[in-house]
């Protein structure tokens, strides 16, 4: 799998107000209608939000994010003038605008170093082969949290924010490098997005396949649970449903898929 990492300044700066606003119980969601009594700023990031979800719903998303690539941002600069101002004005109010080389290599070195496991893992759970070619983008997140998101899968376009330490980086890339094989292969309906959340959560970052890649030690889904819940509320109900079939899937997980699993289990919108 080819990595390509994309760090022009407006993608970034566009993932980054696209993840603020979050899913629908966001804070930052509740602040769009009155964003002028927030600030300059905060007025200024809503109105690019703005312009980012009226372009995706003319364009489709596959379209949108694939203009913000590094290769087209010539193009870009001359087809939304206007969003390009507006980004502009941004960055100079706020000025966090770094990325870290060492850390994007680093990310490659290690899916270079688990790619053959991660396959495998991948074709044995989902039925999934990793896409030949992902572009990540990669930032710093002015929380202490991580936070990926799946932004295309034609092509793959993931993002990945994170504080200065970046220990968990590979895994949450490949839960947002699942997203885009479930929406290409259309297997979760798009409206069951939170179980499609939940689901992922218990296998990357930090479980079931962070487990097998021996990059944490003693999985426990009772705790991987409570971490779930905790990071996602608003998916509490959906990981809730999922613990006890999660649980008696972990102990055969390489010899059956979780999609066989789960339609065996009643959840029969699964599509494969």
């Amino acid at each position: 799998m080819k990595i390509i990492i994309n760090s022009n300044k407006y993608i970034r700066l566009l993932v980054s107000i696209h993840n603020l606003f979050g899913p629908e119980d966001s804070m930052a969601k509740k602040m769009l209608n009155e964003s002028e009594l927030f600030g300059k700023e905060f007025h200024l990031t809503a109105q690019i939000y703005t312009d980012i979800k009226t372009n995706i719903k003319k364009s489709g998303q596959n379209k949108f994010w694939t203009l913000f690539l590094d290769k087209n941002m010539p193009k870009t600069k001359q087809k939304y003038p206007n969003l390009i101002k507006k980004l502009n004005q941004l960055i100079k109010l706020n000025n966090k605008n770094k990325t870290s080389k060492e850390i994007s290599n680093q990310i490659i070195k290690n899916f270079k170093k688990h790619e053959t496991k991660i396959n495998y893992l991948l074709n044995n759970i989902f039925l999934f082969n990793l896409p030949e070619e992902v572009n990540l983008i990669v930032d710093y997140d002015i929380t202490t949290s991580f936070t990926g998101s799946s932004l295309s899968y034609d092509p793959v376009i993931i993002s990945v924010q994170m504080p200065e330490y970046a220990n968990k980086i590979m895994t949450i890339s490949l839960h947002e490098i699942l997203h885009s094989l479930i929406n290409k292969n259309k297997t979760i309906p798009e409206d069951k997005y939170r179980f499609e959340e939940a689901l992922l959560d218990y296998f990357a970052p930090r479980g079931i396949i962070d487990e097998k890649l021996n990059l944490i030690n003693n999985f426990n889904i009772k705790e991987r649970f409570e971490q779930i819940i905790f990071n996602r509320p608003y998916v509490k109900e959906e990981a809730q449903k999922l613990l006890p079939i999660i649980k008696n899937y972990y102990k055969v997980s390489e010899k059956t898929n979780i999609w066989k699993f789960l339609k065996k289990s009643g959840y029969k919108f699964i599509n494969l």
